[in-house]
């Protein structure tokens, strides 16, 4: 498993990106795509993919109240965790170990897309948070800074699932062995 974790310049979204696989192993008679397919663990309505993609994004916020009861939104800190999960293949000869590196840079680039929108998304909480307006009470603006996150989540959620579709999960960007 690799780790990798970085600060965006400019920003206070923290990111960590993880990579972790799964062993296909490919035996004689099997195809590459069968060999990864029957290995995977990610199956969804009756189909088999051979990568995922899970972010989470999690946001703290501090704030300054006043005299009268009124608060401002002081700074938010933002955490982008994402886990991307890709096949390994044992026993392939160099054929057929060239073949599976090109699939699995395509299919890493369009795992990249999903964790590119979860990015997104933390990018745009950040922002809508911290420009929110001051508010009556700390209570309605910690209410409202959380609204707008979740809101924003599932906006996002929403682009990624056309993303998958627009894509084919990754084929039209190069992510098949047919």
């Amino acid at each position: 498993m690799l780790l990798f974790c970085c600060q965006v310049a400019g920003a206070s979204v923290t990111e960590n990106l993880t990579y972790s696989y799964y062993v296909a192993r490919m035996q004689f008679g099997t195809s590459m795509a069968g060999a990864i397919s029957k290995a995977s663990p990610f199956h969804q309505d009756g189909r088999v993919f051979h990568a995922e993609t899970k972010w989470y994004v999690n946001w703290h916020f501090h704030w300054t109240e006043h005299a009268d009861g009124s608060c401002k939104m002081d700074s938010v800190q933002v955490n982008l965790d994402s886990t991307i999960t890709l096949p390994a293949l044992t026993n392939d000869n160099d054929d057929e170990h060239h073949r599976f590196f090109t699939y699995l840079l395509a299919l890493r680039k369009h795992e990249l897309g999903h964790v590119d929108l979860g990015r997104q998304a933390a990018r745009q909480i950040e922002d809508g948070i911290l420009s929110l307006p001051e508010m009556r009470s700390c209570t309605e603006l910690e209410n409202t800074g959380n609204r707008l996150a979740n809101r924003i989540l599932e906006e996002i959620r929403q682009v990624e699932i056309q993303y998958d579709v627009t894509t084919l999960h990754g084929r039209t960007q190069g992510a098949r062995l047919d």
